[in-house]
């Protein structure tokens, strides 16, 4: 039985968050150990903050991002919010070296990343070879994690 027919994510995600609006969607512990609740609403509602950052640089349908964060809210919120646009996710593991991300980030000719500040260094040594990249968005920015934010990189 197909139950979603031609209906998308972001169709899902809001169809979600109008029905459990307040039931929790998302719990995730830290390594620190703090325990961060979020409802169907809240997930929704930074999902849709994470679109309009990227839609305001210009992201739209089919292009390609590079995701490249450790398990995290943000990494759902990254990536639903790259499907409400309907982009394309390009998840990347975080283990990978500076040369596997230049060949993920130029073979997927993504045109912006998203990551966290540990990891700036690698982009920065690679990003010049990687001449379709546009835009470099940091999640987790902050120690005192999290900062459920998507902000354009310090360059």
């Amino acid at each position: 039985m197909d139950v979603i027919g031609n209906r998308n994510l972001r169709w899902l995600l809001e169809m979600k968050a109008r029905q459990y609006a307040d039931k929790e969607c998302i719990v995730f512990e830290d390594r620190m150990g703090a325990v961060h609740r979020y409802t169907y609403r809240e997930v929704n509602e930074q999902v849709d903050k994470y679109a309009t950052v990227l839609s305001g640089l210009g992201i739209k349908k089919d292009d390609k991002v590079v995701l490249h964060l450790l398990n995290s809210p943000e990494y759902l919120f990254s990536w639903f919010a790259i499907a409400k646009l309907g982009a394309v996710t390009i998840p990347t593991n975080v283990l990978s070296g500076a040369f596997e991300m230049e060949y993920y980030v130029n073979f997927s000719d993504s045109v912006a990343v998203i990551t966290e500040p540990s990891y700036m260094e690698m982009f920065q040594g690679i990003l010049d070879k990687c001449p379709a990249v546009k835009h470099v968005l940091l999640a987790r920015t902050s120690p005192l994690y999290p900062t459920k934010k998507l902000y354009p990189a310090p360059w």
